[in-house]
């Protein structure tokens, strides 16, 4: 943890009468608008750079702002044997292997946090039920990928990867900071295309003046505005549930 890092935070733990654990994590998802922000406007024809952005940005939040040492070990673990069971295990008994071994390290640090029992106090199991879900639907488009493609549905056609993302690739997507508390998840080809920005190429057949409008040369298209009415809604929805556990006295 970052020094001198928890003292705001208990100080408007004590005004607002949520954990600091709490404040912390709604600061967390406050920070990655203007991170977002920044991550847009990285070059397009560099995703290794946002790539190692990501990472940064999530290793802050893991280990400067949460202090999740060995939460950042549990979602390595998650992620690394995950993938090693995408790369070498054959047959169409991987992605349940896979599966198996994602909701069995999932169950066993749920059960260490009931033991726990405190609330208030952030762990890695929510970020960890998120990679489950992106990391068991990894596994799947790794198994749909062997396959024929006559065999597939238009939606696993589309999904399918190929070949095995290099790690670089995949640390990115695992650790994907906008997400990575709360979610929501996400396929890898949906992350591929998003970082090299080739989803937002116009379809053919399409009229480009029907394209949603960008800045200067990159592909996102321009995002401000809904992102903060979003932020707003958000902001209102917390404080409206804060407002509701004093009003019941759940909290002070």
């Amino acid at each position: 943890m970052l020094p001198y890092i928890d003292a705001p935070f208990t100080y408007a733990a004590g005004i607002l009468g949520a954990s600091t654990d709490e404040l912390k994590l709604i600061t967390s998802f406050l920070l990655s608008y203007p991170f977002a922000g920044l991550l847009k406007r990285i070059p397009d024809s560099k995703p290794a750079l946002k790539n190692l952005f990501i990472i940064g940005v999530s290793s802050f939040y893991l280990l400067g702002l949460f202090d999740l040492w060995g939460g950042t070990r549990t979602l390595a673990i998650s992620s690394i044997g995950a993938y090693c069971i995408a790369k070498y295990v054959q047959g169409p008994f991987m992605p349940w292997i896979g599966f198996v071994f994602l909701m069995g390290h999932l169950s066993v640090n749920q059960l260490a946090r009931q033991f726990v029992n405190d609330p208030g106090v952030v762990d890695i199991t929510g970020a960890q039920m998120v990679l489950v879900m992106k990391l068991s639907a990894f596994c799947w488009n790794v198994a749909d990928g062997r396959q024929p493609e006559a065999e597939l549905s238009g939606f696993q056609k589309e999904r399918a990867i190929k070949k095995l993302p290099g790690w670089f690739d995949f640390a990115g997507y695992v650790l994907f900071f906008p997400s990575l508390f709360a979610g929501p998840a996400f396929d890898y080809v949906d992350y591929k295309q998003w970082i090299e920005t080739t989803m937002f190429e116009v379809p053919p057949g399409v009229d480009p003046s029907k394209k949603a409008p960008t800045r200067k040369l990159r592909k996102i298209p321009r995002s401000g505005t809904p992102a903060m009415w979003k932020a707003a809604a958000g902001l209102f929805w917390i404080l409206l549930f804060l407002s509701f556990l004093r009003g019941t006295g759940l909290i002070s």
